[in-house]
């Protein structure tokens, strides 16, 4: 599909099908502009490379990008935003959008935020965890309760698989047996990978806890980035993506199981 010269782009990466739910938030909030998604499947999984890896990849992908004319980047995936900083993109010309400070937002003023007492967990790729850059950034904002990182190195895999029963016993044996030892009042998805398994958690049991997803703050954050006011209605209701993706031939059959129009993704090589 070729992107609409005239309409700004928006270009999203992630190591593979979790920035889709990111991509699905901005397509609802900001449905006037067109989406680049890179799903960066030869380089999966992000959370088990070094934080080297990681910024120089990243670099890689933004320039990329900026040869097809995005008006913004937004690094779709924790991972990359853990080891992103601003002396890693000070050369870098296009606005970057990562996960960091809409999910802070989202926690500092979650609505329910006045009646937490216990704290919250954030699950998230190995390296995210061990940088803990969102804990740091919590804590330097005065968030004053206790932080419980956990770490799930397999995690976004099983997802990736869609091995769905896999996915439930790794919660239970992994995520959820820890809550007995600390209680939390949220556990906030530190993966854009982790919403998509959402599905997956009708009728089991699992604990009574607020769950969030970061994704819709970062669509407010990119609107505010790019003076977006809300929503702009356009003439049709499909959004206008362009899919492309590393590594495996089946990248579009990938994405297709966790995008609900046909997808049509075109292989590169990152040059």
């Amino acid at each position: 599909m070729n992107l609409n010269k005239v309409s700004p782009i928006i270009g999203i990466f992630d190591s593979g099908i979790g920035g889709l739910t990111v991509l699905k938030a901005l397509c609802s909030a900001l449905p006037q502009y067109n989406f680049l998604y890179l799903a960066d499947f030869g380089y999966a999984p992000y959370g088990n490379r070094t934080e080297e890896d990681i910024v120089q990849r990243s670099k890689t992908i933004v320039h990329w990008m900026e040869k097809r004319g995005v008006s913004l980047v937004v690094a779709a995936c924790h991972t990359s935003t853990s080891v992103l900083t601003e002396e890693h993109t000070a050369g870098i010309s296009t606005p970057i959008v990562t996960m960091l400070e809409p999910t802070l937002d989202g926690i500092l003023h979650h609505p329910n935020r006045t009646y937490w007492k216990k704290g919250i967990a954030i699950l998230g790729t190995a390296l995210t965890i061990q940088k803990g850059t969102l804990a740091v950034a919590l804590q330097s904002h005065g968030f004053d309760l206790p932080i419980y990182p956990v770490a799930c190195p397999s995690l976004a895999g099983l997802i990736e698989s869609c091995d769905a029963q896999s996915v439930i016993t790794y919660l239970k044996s992994h995520v959820f047996e820890s809550f007995a030892r600390h209680p939390v009042d949220m556990m906030v998805y530190g993966c854009t990978h982790y919403p998509l398994m959402e599905p997956w958690l009708l009728g089991h049991d699992t604990p009574h806890i607020l769950r969030m997803d970061p994704a819709e703050h970062v669509a407010r954050a990119v609107g505010g980035a790019l003076s977006v006011s809300g929503p702009v209605a356009r003439g049709d209701t499909t959004p206008r993506v362009c899919f492309y993706h590393t590594g495996t031939q089946q990248g579009p059959e990938q994405l297709a199981k966790h995008w609900p129009n046909p997808v049509t993704s075109t292989h590169t090589q990152l040059v």
